[in-house]
């Protein structure tokens, strides 16, 4: 089967450059990672709102936090008119509330989360994510159940992309 040729081929390549991104951003090869979001944006253009938090991270990383904010505030933006017309999503309101994290907005990244996970129970990566924000907010109980939820559905440190290859 070849992937291009697939409707999913190149969301699923971008989002192959997104995990990419974001292990080089922990490893501390940041020129790389920059590398890796510009490509996940080149294809796939429609969905810019990942790559943006992606660069986000990096640059908060970098202790580069204006131009950070910059980039979560693009997301946000761009996530907060899509979820108007798509609330029924919830890797939408995932999207939001990491968006709202990395803007440290935690009382509305945690109603985002609980939105996604309203409609997803098994949601892994929102339940995780929620957890961070939990922690951020000294809720520390709430945090490790919220993780318990996670690890229940199917959390793993390891990239989607690595753990779901394409048929």
């Amino acid at each position: 089967c070849d992937l291009m040729q697939s409707p999913y081929g190149f969301r699923y390549l971008a989002e192959s450059w997104l995990g990419k991104g974001e292990i080089l951003r922990m490893r501390g090869k940041y020129n790389e990672s920059f590398l890796a979001y510009d490509k996940a944006l080149e294809l796939d253009p429609r969905y810019p709102e990942d790559v943006w938090i992606g660069r986000g991270r990096l640059l908060d990383s970098m202790g580069r936090h204006r131009e950070s904010q910059k980039e979560f505030n693009q997301s946000f933006a761009s996530y907060n008119m899509v979820v108007k017309n798509n609330s029924r999503r919830c890797d939408i309101w995932h999207g939001l509330g990491n968006a709202l994290l990395g803007l440290n907005r935690y009382e509305e990244a945690l109603k985002a989360y609980d939105n996604a996970t309203s409609l997803n129970p098994n949601y892994a990566g929102a339940w995780f994510d929620k957890r961070l924000v939990l922690l951020a907010l000294n809720r520390d109980a709430e945090a490790d159940a919220a993780f318990a939820i996670a690890r229940k559905a199917g959390y793993s440190a390891e990239p989607q992309f690595l753990r779901d290859p394409p048929v």
